[in-house]
């Protein structure tokens, strides 16, 4: 069975008309992500950026559909080093722009990763683009060197 004459054209066109999705916000910023990306972020402008004693890097605390893990959208400037650290449960993440390149290798926007308990590395954005990430964290972060003096 064929489609109705101009069914399909009349579709596209009205798809067409359709205005934008506004790109995400967080005060008055607006994040560099993939359109993808958008409908599933919470309402940001609520949302408070937070820093790990790391200059360059921050974090959003996103809504969490899992009691035991936390989801946190990541921003490293081009260049950052995130201090070195490892898991203390299951953390996984996707690269959303830009990449990160540690002592195992290189990410670039699109990929995932999972890491274990048994990873510790010093993850460092790459040098030409701001990094942007989302990643579920099981248990948080544990510091190396002079940083876990601070944690608890």
């Amino acid at each position: 069975q064929s489609l109705p004459e101009g069914l399909l054209s009349s579709l596209l066109s009205k798809v067409r008309a359709l205005p934008a999705p506004a790109a995400p916000h967080c005060g008055r910023e607006t994040l560099p992500l993939p359109a993808s990306v958008w409908p599933l972020l919470p309402e940001l402008a609520s949302l408070r950026w937070q820093g790990a004693l790391s200059p360059g890097f921050r974090f959003l605390r996103l809504p969490s559909p899992h009691s035991n893990a936390e989801l946190l959208l990541l921003h490293l400037r081009k260049g950052c080093r995130f201090p070195k650290h490892g898991h203390l449960g299951v953390e996984q993440s996707m690269i959303l722009c830009g990449g990160l390149q540690d002592e195992f290798g290189t990410l670039e926007a699109g990929d995932y990763e999972e890491s274990s308990t048994d990873k510790v590395h010093r993850p460092m954005a790459l040098p030409d683009e701001d990094c942007w990430l989302i990643s579920s964290v099981e248990g948080g972060v544990r510091f190396s060197g002079w940083r876990s003096w601070f944690q608890v």
